[in-house]
């Protein structure tokens, strides 16, 4: 089972890349994308996050998308400040430029609310990674959705009635996909800061 991030496992710290003191371009970092070699760069430090593809605790997908990449507003985006003692077990150079802008250094302020947040959850006794308010709001806005296209089928002849069930059809679909793409993003993005 994968280590979550900040907590260090046997299998972390046996299979920890040593540091070697090398240095990137973004034309060179952009090789290492593939699954058995994978490369990032957070805030100008590369890291061989190959061994630890397959225990990512987001998905092996997700680490994969960026590899070769600088990655520095993903991971800062998505990860507690405890996610860089475990990355720094991966670091083997220094990235010498840059594709895009760099982003600037995490200010007080974004440090502060991401400890916060995180004393939330846990004071709360909360799960950060799970919402049930969300699973039921699109269990009933795909139940009247659905009821709404039986409405359709069945209000055929009566026009009014039709009308009314495609409005209504029209707009859950909207709300469902309006929820299952936005609010989903932003509720993970948000749970966790």
């Amino acid at each position: 089972m994968p280590s979550d991030f900040g907590e260090e496992s046997e299998q972390d710290t046996k299979e920890s890349v040593k540091p070697k003191s090398s240095s990137y371009t973004w034309e060179e970092l952009r090789k290492f994308n593939e699954r058995h070699n994978a490369h990032v760069a957070v805030r100008g430090k590369v890291y061989n996050v190959s061994s630890f593809v397959d225990r990512h605790p987001g998905g092996l997908e997700q680490i994969l998308y960026g590899a070769g990449r600088d990655i520095t507003a993903l991971f800062e985006s998505y990860h507690p400040l405890s996610a860089y003692k475990v990355l720094e077990k991966y670091h083997v150079g220094d990235l010498l430029n840059n594709e895009h802008p760099v982003f600037p250094e995490m200010g007080p302020f974004f440090r502060i609310l991401k400890e916060r947040v995180a004393d939330y959850f846990k004071k709360n006794n909360m799960d950060p990674k799970v919402d049930y308010w969300m699973y039921m709001r699109y269990i009933v806005f795909i139940m009247t959705a659905t009821i709404c296209w039986f409405g359709l089928m069945y209000f055929q002849n009566n026009w009014p009635m039709a009308i009314i069930s495609s409005l209504g059809f029209g707009f859950f679909s909207a709300i469902i996909a309006m929820t299952c793409t936005h609010d989903a993003w932003y509720v993970r993005t948000y749970v966790c800061l």
